[in-house]
């Protein structure tokens, strides 16, 4: 597979006397791939899109909200509904170590910057229009020039949202709690390009049970079989290689882990109404379902 370009750093910077800056994103201003030195919090405000990062893609949707750390490339872009907009705020190292000296939690910090992923939460309605209302008012603060109110107003966002949804005590990374740990690990990693590339043979080679037994538990816990969650995950793959590099049809089809072309269209079409090459010109909102 060809290799996958990251255009450049996000194009705005962070205030260098509040340390922190605030976005309110709209279509025409949202980036291709891209990475950055500083993190930042992106909250979901409306609509959904598809969020590749590091090599993964998945669909996010309303109160979806991400950690993004400097390690990690992504972008939300390629494939999104009319309505989408996120929200978010970014914060220098120095805001950071001053609010993981605040929380006294430094291992558990650590941990979040060092996992494959972005650390990611859904939130609830009253819960997203809190912070989104709140990340809004911290950008009113900056264009009033109160950097003092700013930098304030931002450390103590930062730190409530690290300690509600990210570091308490027995937060999931899915909503259903009963869904086994090892069945959510397993998802998370059949989820990397490397992994749904190798298909269900690659799931049952991570599965710690028959694959009998992971058949069964992912109709009970999911409601579909491991071959569709596997297909769905390769087909969002291949749109963003199909608006996002060069490479043939061929290629994407391969890199994918489709291992017939007929196959690979025949899903293509069966999922967003039009045919790979169609979709690459397009270049925007495809309609279908993910």
């Amino acid at each position: 597979m060809r290799h996958i370009p990251v255009f450049g750093r996000e194009q705005y910077f962070l205030d260098r006397e509040s340390g922190i800056s605030v976005d309110v994103s709209k279509l025409s201003t949202l980036l291709g791939v891209h990475t950055h030195d500083f993190h930042e919090f992106f909250i979901v405000a409306e609509g959904s899109a598809l969020h590749m990062v590091n090599n993964s893609v998945e669909l996010v949707s309303k109160g979806d909200i991400f950690l993004i750390r400097p390690s990690d490339v992504h972008c939300y872009n390629f494939y999104r509904s009319d309505d989408f907009r996120i929200c978010n705020i970014a914060f220098g190292d120095a805001v950071y170590r001053e609010v993981a000296d605040f929380l006294g939690q430094p291992e558990a910090l650590s941990g979040l910057d060092a996992t494959a992923r972005p650390p990611h939460r859904k939130l609830g309605y009253m819960e997203a229009e809190f912070i989104i209302k709140s990340i809004v008012g911290i950008g009113s603060l900056l264009a009033e020039e109160d950097k003092p109110a700013a930098r304030c107003s931002g450390k103590s966002l930062v730190a409530f949202i690290l300690q509600q949804f990210f570091l308490s005590a027995g937060v999931q990374d899915d909503n259903d709690n009963q869904i086994p740990q090892w069945l959510r690990t397993l998802v998370s990693q059949m989820k990397r390009q490397e992994s749904f590339k190798g298909g269900y043979a690659r799931m049952c080679e991570l599965a710690p049970c028959s694959s009998n037994h992971l058949c069964r538990c992912f109709r009970k816990y999911y409601d579909e079989r491991p071959c569709d969650f596997i297909n769905r995950e390769r087909l969002k793959y291949s749109l963003f290689l199909l608006h996002e590099t060069d490479c043939t049809i061929l290629e994407i089809s391969d890199s994918c882990g489709f291992s017939n072309l007929s196959h690979f269209y025949h899903l293509f079409r069966k999922s967003f109404s039009v045919s790979p090459q169609k979709a690459r010109k397009m270049g925007e909102c495809i309609p279908g379902s993910i």
